[in-house]
């Protein structure tokens, strides 16, 4: 009698450690599918970041010289963005001023 009781906890003690170990791996992969969206998220803005970024160079490189002076830019600031010498946002931040001058 004592053995089937035996067997039977064993047997019990064995489908709630499943079930134990069945909700660790669940938590483990919600863990491991909440940071593949993080990393996914991340890279996804960071390569709209970079679209912006490389039409907002366009847009200043199509411009003429009389546009670029009517915004506090010249045809040099132009050209350093060509060259990477200048960043967009340093650009945003003279054409920025520039129009602080008129307000």
């Amino acid at each position: 009698m004592n053995i089937l009781k035996l067997a039977s906890a064993s047997s019990s003690g064995a489908k709630i450690s499943d079930r134990f170990d069945h909700h660790l791996v669940l938590g483990s992969r919600t863990s491991f599918i909440d940071r593949l969206k993080a990393v996914v998220q991340n890279r996804i803005e960071t390569y709209k970041a970079r679209a912006r970024d490389e039409q907002g160079t366009e847009q200043v490189l199509e411009m003429s010289d009389s546009m670029l002076q009517d915004i506090g830019l010249t045809s040099t600031d132009r050209s350093g963005l060509k060259a990477g010498l200048i960043s967009l946002d340093d650009l945003n931040g003279r054409r920025e001023a520039y129009r602080r001058q008129f307000d």
